[in-house]
């Protein structure tokens, strides 16, 4: 039996419906091509309020939180169309078409939820929590197995408080200031916690969002050709890389910067080395449909290799990790303030952070860790939604008020004509040639590619079973 879609699933369903509805439109000039703000109740990510920016019909971003009729979590959200190149297009050796942007109506959401605020004690004095968090059935569950004291914990699933919107420009970037506040959390225990009395007395996160869009001509894409062959009976397809190329389009950059404020935590007498914790989901999923031509899902996202990794800094080095890492047995501490999204030569969107934090009016350091890259999927009507999620946490020194400033960013990129027009999608040159007709891919790469991962393996396992999404998140 299928089971119900929550959260994220539902998310990316509506995301998608919204983004493929508007390819059927008129395509719109650069000078169309505006930001738009949309504000109100929403129903992503489990329900409540939302302040998002459009970018034409392929982007959003924004931000998703809790209200007293939905508590929520608080979610920074990017959903875009992806552009993973430009390719030329021949069948039989005979060239059809010049550089077409390789689109396929592939769609990634990459969010942050913002999850628990974990008081610990540093025994180990490594300044990270040494903590696993269980991951069972392709799921991070409610259950921790501690190598060092976990004390109690605060669930940000609340509702929260807006402050007024500023709005604001400075030349082409608009900005966006506003805060979300919640008050009076409760304490829940760890087996091996403290006391449970009183409670938090306050989060505040000041959301500074800024979004610039511009026209650029040297935007560096990569390039490959496509070579259709046509037999009786057959219709193969080859896809091979031609390095980078320059194109011109309009691009919209967007961050979202935000102050993290915790007041009044109550750190237990008997915590010999208190430190406080953050800890985060950051996950991106990729929609890929099920009702196309069969090379779409299968050779578009397997064979570019696009299918998603997390690039970040460790005790191994500079490393790129998806979701073959699974879940560390003991969390890895990073090296640097960064982790990066993207595919193989598309980017998705950057986490960053400062490394210091003020408590009680002090700078100290903060410590950024990393629990594991596990995979995520589930397929709904006529696509699949394939992703992997990264658990992380920020780690803070102890004190009264804690203030801290991470950022997150992405990019959403409209490719031009000379004409000024977006251009038409490679998959639909590609369905106009081909028809309603399964291909059978043969793929011949320039260069060398590691093995498909199992998320660009199990596109078509996929087709065969659901999962319910809310189990990578949804934790109270």
């Amino acid at each position: 039996m299928a089971r119900k879609m929550t959260g994220l699933a539902i998310a990316i369903v509506v995301a998608a419906s919204m983004l493929l509805g508007g390819l059927g439109a008129a395509p719109a000039t650069a000078a169309e091509v505006d930001l738009v703000e949309e504000n109100g109740a929403t129903t992503w990510f489990e329900g409540g309020n939302r302040t998002f920016l459009r970018f034409g019909q392929d982007a959003w971003f924004g931000v998703v939180w809790g209200t007293e009729e939905h508590p929520n979590f608080v979610y920074l959200v990017a959903i875009k169309a992806r552009y993973l190149g430009l390719a030329d297009v021949y069948e039989n050796g005979r060239h059809l078409t010049d550089d077409q942007p390789v689109r396929m109506k592939v769609y990634t959401v990459y969010a942050v939820k913002l999850e628990h605020l974990i008081e610990f004690n540093d025994t180990s004095g490594d300044s990270i929590a040494n903590y696993q968090r269980v991951y069972v059935g392709d799921r991070y569950n409610d259950s921790y197995v501690e190598a060092e004291p976990l004390l109690k914990r605060v669930s940000l699933r609340t509702a929260w408080t807006q402050s007024e919107v500023t709005r604001s420009q400075e030349g082409a970037t608009r900005r966006w200031d506003f805060s979300l506040t919640a008050t009076d959390l409760p304490y829940v225990t760890f087996p091996r916690g403290g006391n449970a009395s009183g409670a938090l007395d306050e989060v505040t996160f000041t959301f500074h969002l800024a979004a610039t869009t511009d026209h650029v001509d040297d935007a560096s894409v990569p390039h490959f050709r496509l070579d259709i062959d046509r037999r009786v009976g057959s219709r193969n397809v080859s896809f091979s890389r031609d390095g980078n190329v320059t194109w011109s389009g309009d691009r919209l950059r967007y961050e979202a910067k935000w102050d993290q404020r915790f007041v009044g935590w109550d750190f237990d007498p008997a915590n010999t080395a208190p430190g406080l914790l953050l800890e985060m989901h950051t996950f991106a999923a990729f929609r890929v449909p099920l009702d196309g031509p069969d090379w779409m899902d299968r050779l578009l996202v397997s064979r570019l290799h696009e299918g998603g990794n997390v690039r970040l800094r460790d005790e191994f080095g500079e490393r790129t990790a998806d979701e073959t890492d699974g879940n560390y047995a003991q969390p890895r501490r990073l090296a640097s303030p960064s982790l990066r999204f993207g595919g193989e030569w598309s980017y998705i969107g950057d986490l960053t952070w400062v490394s210091n934090a003020t408590a009680d009016g002090v700078t100290q350091p903060v410590f950024a860790q990393i629990q594991g890259v596990v995979r995520a999927s589930v397929v709904k009507d006529d696509a699949a939604y394939v992703g992997l999620v990264a658990l992380v946490g920020m780690s803070f020194p102890s004190g009264y008020t804690v203030g801290h400033d991470p950022l997150f960013a992405s990019d959403a990129f409209m490719p031009l004509d000379p004409t000024g027009t977006p251009r038409v999608g490679l998959w639909l040159v590609l369905a106009l040639v081909l028809g309603v007709v399964v291909v059978v891919a043969a793929v011949a790469a320039s260069k060398r590619k590691p093995p498909a991962t199992p998320i660009q393996q199990a596109f078509r396992q996929e087709q065969s079973r659901e999962e319910d999404w809310s189990q990578y998140y949804n934790h109270r």
